[in-house]
C-alpha cells in the first residue's frame, strides 16, 4: 500500500487497526496499520520462482552460500538475523508480526487470479537462535593490578609481569616465561615504579558530542535523507567522550532543535528526551526536521557538548507529505473548506451554495443559478460512458475497467492510448436534468487521478468528440474505421488541458461544450484526451466501473443554470377551496420544466361593500416556500395547517375568505404570481350564502 506513517501497536488486542483510517472515508482502507509502505518488512527477504542466486535476497542482509542451493534449484532461501546488541544488559522478548489485509473476494484466487503451484509466495520460521547470550548474570571482579607512580616525574605506572604479580619489572626481559611487563616506568628517564598513585587532577572541561544516524555510514552527518513521511531514524551517540568525568557518566539528552544552534536550551527546542544514559533515540519524521544530541557528565553538568543533524523528508507518490491535521490546510479563504486528506494532502474545497462558486480573492461566493451533477449511481443517474481506446492493441476494449487513460506511448510497437468520457441524459425535463431554454452559466468535469503503480504522467489536450460511440469502441473502429484524427473523429481545436502530474481530483472548464450541446444536445458525444508527448508517463484515471465503496473518484459533471423566463399560464391554478375545512389552492405546472414556488404570490381580494367601489380586504398568501419545487405537469397543493385534504406539498396559514365582511362579504378574485409574472387569476362566488 502506500501509506508510510504506520506504528506497531504492542497491545495484544486483536484490535484489526480499522481506526487507523478516517471512518468517515468511503475510500479508506482498512488495517492493521502495523505495517505500510516503504518500510522494507520480512514481505521481501530471498525469492521463491527464480532459479537460486545468492546475491539475489532482496532486503535480506545476510546471502546464502552455494551448498544452501534447494534440491530442485529453484528459490533463495535465507537465513535471517537481527542484530539485538543494542539491547544487550536488557531483558527481551521476541514475537511475530503477520500483517494481512481485508479484500472483496472470497479466495486469494479471485483476488489475484493464477494457478498456485511451487513458486507461489510463503515464508517459513525454524530454527530460531539467539547467540552470545548468557546463561548466568556476568560477576564483576577487582582489578588485579595496583596504580602506582614514577619516582622521578609521578607519572601513573603499574610495572609488575602480567602474570607473574608479584614479579617488579622495567622491561619484558624482566619476566619469566615470556610474560609481558605491564606498564613500566623507563628506569633511567622515571625511576622505578615505587611512588603512590597520582592524584586524579582537574575534573571535565571537555566533551565531545559525537552521532551515528542509521540509516547512513559517516559520524556526525550535517543531514541524511529518507525515502518517505514516517520512516524510521536511529541516533546513536554512544561514541562521544569527555577528557573526564570522576564519580559520574555521560548523559545524553534529545530535541528538536527548532533555533538551529545544535543546543537544546531554547524555547523553540521541544525536548524529545530528557537527561539518561541511554545514548539511542529512535524517530519518525513526517516532515524535514532538525534534531540536536546534547552530552554532559553527570558529575560536573556544566561540562557537555552537542551535534547537530537534519533529517531531510522526501515524498515518494501516492503520499501525503502536505499536512498531518486539518490545521496545516488553511488557506484564508472564507469560501473554502480545509480538510488533511490522508494519500493526497491539502483539500480546498468550494463550501459555496449550489450554482454558486468561491472567489479566492475576496472569499465571498459569486454567481448564482441552479447546480446539477451527473455521476454514476449518484441519485439513481446510469448515464456515464468512459473508456480508453489503444493504438498498439487496435481491437482492445476498454470500456469495463476500474481505470481508464491517456499515454502518448504505450505497448509494443509503442502507441497512443487516448482516453474517452461522456454524460448522457444531461438535457431534459426529467428531476435532476437541464430543462430547454436554460442558459448554461458554468460547468466543470472533474476526474481523479489514480490507480496502481506511479499513475501520474504528461498532460492531454481536451476535445469534443464528433462520432458516436459507447463502452465497446476500440481503436479500429473508433468513428467506422481504425484510428482518431482531429478535424475527423474530434474537434482540432481543444477546451482545455488535463492535467496528470498530481494524485486526486482534477478539474477542466467545459462550459463551452454544454452551451453548445445545450441549443443541439444531440450533438453530445463528450470529450476525448489526446496525450501532448512526445515523452513521460501516461495517467490513470478512476472510471465509472470504479468499485469501491462511494463515489467521490468516479468521473462527475457539474452544471450551473438558470432557468428560461416565466410566462403568464406556466402555473395556473388547478382548484381551490375558501370556505369549509380545509381551505386549500392546488396548483399545477403547465409546462416541461420544473419551476421555483420560492417568490410565489398567492392575492386574495374579497370587498365587503359592493356598493362602494372599491375592494375592501387584500389577504396575500403567508408561508415559508424555501427549495419548493412543482414538477413539470404536475400539482402542487398548499393547504390549511392542521388539516390534510390530501396530504399536501405544504401546509400554512391559509385563509382565502376572511369573514370581516359578514354575509355581505364577497370573494373577487385569487391572483397567481411566481418572480413577480402573473401566471393565472380565478374568479369565484359571494361569501353570503348565496
Amino acid at each position: 500500500d502506500t501509506f508510510s506513517n504506520c506504528t506497531f501497536d504492542p497491545i495484544d488486542d486483536g484490535n484489526t487497526e480499522d481506526d487507523f483510517f478516517d471512518p468517515t472515508d468511503p475510500d479508506r482502507e482498512y488495517g492493521p496499520s502495523s505495517t505500510c509502505f516503504a518500510e522494507p518488512t520480512f514481505g521481501c527477504l530471498g525469492d521463491t520462482d527464480e532459479p537460486f542466486e545468492e546475491n539475489n535476497v532482496c532486503h535480506a542482509t545476510t546471502s546464502p552460500e552455494t551448498g544452501d542451493a534447494p534440491e530442485l534449484g529453484i528459490g533463495t532461501w535465507v537465513q535471517t538475523k537481527v542484530d539485538l546488541s543494542e539491547y544487550r544488559g536488557r531483558r527481551v522478548r521476541i514475537r511475530f508480526l503477520v500483517s494481512s489485509f481485508k479484500a472483496f473476494s472470497e479466495t486469494w484466487e479471485q483476488l489475484f487470479p493464477s494457478d498456485l503451484g511451487p513458486g507461489d509466495d510463503g515464508w517459513w520460521i525454524d530454527e530460531i537462535v539467539i547467540d552470545e547470550t548468557l546463561e548466568i548474570p556476568a560477576e564483576l571482579q577487582a582489578d588485579k593490578y595496583v596504580l602506582r607512580s614514577c619516582a622521578t616525574n609521578g607519572r601513573g605506572c603499574i610495572g609488575v609481569c602480567e602474570v607473574t604479580l608479584g614479579t617488579d619489572c622495567t622491561t619484558d626481559a624482566g619476566c619469566p616465561n615470556q610474560e609481558r611487563c605491564v606498564n613500566p616506568c623507563d628506569a633511567v628517564v622515571e625511576g622505578a615504579c615505587t611512588g603512590l598513585p597520582p592524584e586524579c587532577g582537574d575534573d571535565c572541561s571537555e566533551v565531545q558530542a559525537n552521532l551515528f544516524v542509521e540509516p547512513h555510514e559517516l559520524l556526525n552527518p550535517v543531514s541524511v535523507t529518507t525515502p518517505a513521511p514516517g520512516q524510521l531514524v536511529q541516533f546513536n551517540a554512544d561514541s562521544s567522550w569527555a577528557d573526564a568525568c570522576f564519580g559520574g557518566t555521560l548523559q545524553y539528552r534529545f530535541c528538536v532543535d527548532g533555533a538551529g544552534d545544535a543546543d537544546c536550551a531554547d524555547a523553540e527546542d521541544p525536548i524529545l528526551r530528557r537527561w539518561t544514559e541511554d545514548p539511542v533515540l529512535r524517530v519518525a519524521p513526517d516532515v524535514s526536521t532538525s534534531y540536536t544530541v546534547e552530552v554532559r557528565c553527570s558529575s560536573a553538568i556544566d561540562c557537555f557538548g552537542g551535534v547537530n543533524v537534519d533529517i531531510d523528508v522526501d515524498c515518494p507518490p501516492q503520499t501525503n507529505c502536505d499536512c498531518t491535521t486539518d490545521a496545516d490546510c488553511d488557506d484564508d479563504v472564507a469560501c473554502t473548506d480545509d480538510s488533511c486528506d490522508s494519500v493526497f494532502g491539502c483539500q480546498n474545497l468550494d463550501n459555496c451554495p449550489f450554482g454558486e462558486t468561491c472567489n479566492p480573492e475576496s472569499g465571498l461566493c459569486d454567481g448564482g443559478g441552479i447546480l446539477v451533477t451527473f455521476q454514476e449511481n449518484l441519485a439513481g443517474y446510469a448515464g456515464t460512458g468512459d473508456t480508453f481506446i489503444q493504438e498498439a492493441t487496435p481491437s482492445a476494449v476498454n470500456g469495463a475497467l476500474e481505470s481508464i487513460e491517456w499515454d502518448f506511448s504505450d505497448g509494443t510497437p509503442a502507441g497512443m492510448n487516448l482516453m474517452l468520457v461522456r454524460f448522457d441524459e444531461i438535457f431534459g425535463v426529467g428531476p435532476g436534468q437541464v430543462p430547454p431554454g436554460a442558459t448554461i452559466v458554468s460547468a466543470t468535469l472533474e476526474y481523479t487521478v489514480g490507480g496502481s503503480g506511479d499513475p501520474t504522467g504528461e498532460p492531454a489536450t481536451v476535445h469534443e468528440v464528433r462520432v458516436a460511440w459507447d463502452e465497446s469502441v476500440s481503436f479500429d473502429n473508433f468513428g467506422g474505421d481504425s484510428g482518431a484524427t482531429a478535424g475527423d473523429e474530434y474537434e482540432v481545436a481543444s477546451i482545455d488541458d488535463a492535467l496528470g502530474d498530481t494524485l486526486g481530483p482534477q478539474l477542466i472548464d467545459v462550459t463551452g461544450s454544454l452551451q453548445a450541446w445545450s441549443a443541439d444536445p444531440g450533438s453530445n458525444q463528450g470529450w476525448i484526451f489526446v496525450p501532448q508527448g512526445p515523452t513521460g508517463n501516461g495517467v490513470e484515471v478512476r472510471s465509472s466501473e470504479y468499485s469501491r465503496p462511494g463515489l467521490p473518484r468516479r468521473p462527475k459533471l457539474s452544471v450551473s443554470y438558470t432557468p428560461p423566463a416565466l410566462n403568464a399560464g406556466d402555473v395556473i391554478i388547478a382548484g381551490f377551496q375558501a370556505n369549509g375545512s380545509p381551505e386549500f389552492v392546488e396548483l399545477f405546472n403547465t409546462t416541461d420544466q420544473a419551476i421555483s414556488l420560492e417568490n410565489t404570490e398567492l392575492i386574495s381580494r374579497v370587498d365587503a361593500d359592493p356598493g362602494d367601489g372599491t375592494v375592501d380586504i387584500d389577504w396575500e398568501l403567508s408561508a415559508d416556500l424555501t427549495g419548493a419545487t412543482i414538477e413539470p405537469y404536475s400539482f402542487f397543493l398548499i393547504s390549511e395547517a392542521g388539516v390534510t385534504p390530501g396530504p399536501p406539498d405544504l401546509q400554512t396559514t391559509l385563509n382565502l375568505a376572511t369573514g370581516e365582511g359578514g354575509t355581505a362579504e364577497r370573494a373577487i378574485g385569487l391572483e397567481l404570481l411566481i418572480d413577480s409574472t402573473h401566471m393565472d387569476y380565478v374568479l369565484y362566488g359571494r361569501h353570503d350564502g348565496s
